[in-house]
């Protein structure tokens, strides 16, 4: 028998190895890729559940924002998701962070909580007592109404007579001898700003602060002996405090920021949002627009205390007279002029005042005042419009401790 011998030429070999260089490359790569996909799909499933626990932390705050929760929360009981929720109070607000955490992973959402409305459809609750309220003019009550015991009519002042078809569009219930109580949770907060107990992190004097660097993890307190004008741009974690009065001017752009004074005043043209708690007064000049989540306060307990909103002014706020009761004497006062554009609840311990405009929202007063040129009126209302409907849903302000629900501000 015949052999038959075949030579292969080098460059042959050099082919089949390179052949079989490039198919082991080719599995190593197809291996590698499925362990990187499963990789990233683990990822992305491990984010996907600290999210939800971030949020599911979130809701859980939401159902009582009065909660305190000082360990670790597990939601499914395995010992493997732990979600860490802090709260500390920023103004009227509680800025609430959660922190989900799986293994050496983690995720963090961190949020403004306020109050939800929780009857979306009362438009006024005034407190109990032995006067009537009355409607003059084109006055609109559209929604729920708690009244005292002798509750609504038809009234005549300053040349005027009530122009409506009915006295409110929505139920009526007698109202308490004093308006619904602030949370705990919310007149502890405001009262650490009226005594100065609130916390920060660091103390600035207000003639050092130009060309500082402000982190935005710390809160920084920016304190003056002397009367505070703002002009320029302040955002973040800033508490402004003036021991005599913080003026607010026009060319200020403010974000976020905690204003606090015996005297506040907003000057005309101002445009922003921010929470000023005034121990004696606050005053809002006519054309300003104040933004959401704004908030004005005042130290009801002290007497005469008072808010005073000028005419033509927009706003988008919660407005406050902290008075846990009303006095024989001296009492606060929140007044709103005419031709006002408001947006969400006012919440008066004292007197409130209202000469005029729309208020998409809810009031609260313990008593009505107006005063004109001629006379001073107890529990009236002339050509005020209060529309609890037209409040956004999700507005976040006032919280009471009866049925306590939480809402995201931003």
């Amino acid at each position: 028998m015949k052999t038959i011998r075949i030579k292969l030429k080098a460059h042959a070999l050099y082919v089949v190895l390179m052949v079989a260089i490039l198919v082991a490359l080719l599995s190593s790569a197809f291996i590698l890729l499925t362990f990187h996909h499963q990789s990233v799909e683990l990822g992305f499933e491990l984010d996907r559940r600290l999210r939800n626990n971030a949020n599911s932390a979130i809701q859980l705050v939401l159902a009582d924002p009065t909660a305190v929760h000082s360990s670790a929360v597990d939601f499914f009981g395995e010992g493997l998701d732990s979600v860490y929720i802090t709260q500390e109070p920023w103004g009227l607000f509680s800025k609430v962070s959660c922190k989900a955490v799986h293994g050496e992973r983690t995720k963090k959402k961190t949020h403004l909580l306020g109050g939800r409305i929780q009857q979306p459809r009362l438009a006024l609750y005034l407190s109990n007592s032995n006067k009537a309220l009355g409607l003059v003019g084109n006055t609109q009550l559209a929604g729920d109404v708690q009244l005292p015991e002798k509750g609504a009519e038809r009234a005549y002042a300053e040349n005027k007579s009530y122009t409506g078809a009915t006295l409110f569009s929505g139920a009526k219930r007698t109202a308490a001898s004093q308006i619904p109580v602030l949370s705990n949770l919310q007149q502890r907060q405001m009262e650490a700003y009226f005594n100065g107990s609130f916390a920060f992190d660091q103390k600035i004097d207000w003639t050092d602060t130009e060309d500082r660097v402000f982190h935005p993890d710390s809160t920084y307190l920016l304190l003056s002996n002397e009367a505070i004008v703002l002009s320029e741009s302040y955002q973040g974690n800033l508490i402004i405090q003036s021991t005599r009065k913080v003026m607010i001017s026009s060319s200020a752009k403010l974000e976020g920021v905690i204003v606090l004074a015996p005297h506040i005043e907003i000057l005309q043209g101002f445009q922003g949002a921010l929470q000023a708690f005034g121990s004696d007064s606050i005053r809002v000049e006519s054309n300003t627009n104040l933004l959401y989540p704004t908030v004005l306060a005042v130290d009801g307990r002290m007497t005469f205390a008072k808010i005073v909103v000028e005419d033509r002014v927009e706003m988008n706020a919660c407005l406050l007279a902290h008075q846990p009761q009303f006095r024989l004497k001296e009492n606060s006062l929140i007044s709103v002029g005419r031709d006002i554009k408001m947006k969400g609840q006012i919440h008066g311990g004292g007197y409130v005042e209202l000469k005029g405009g729309t208020i998409k929202g809810q009031v609260y007063a313990n008593k009505l005042m107006l005063k004109t040129r001629s006379s001073v009126y107890e529990n009236l209302l002339m050509d005020v419009a209060i529309l609890p409907s037209q409040l956004d849903s999700c507005f976040a302000g006032l919280l009471f401790d009866d049925n306590p629900k939480g809402q995201l501000v931003q």
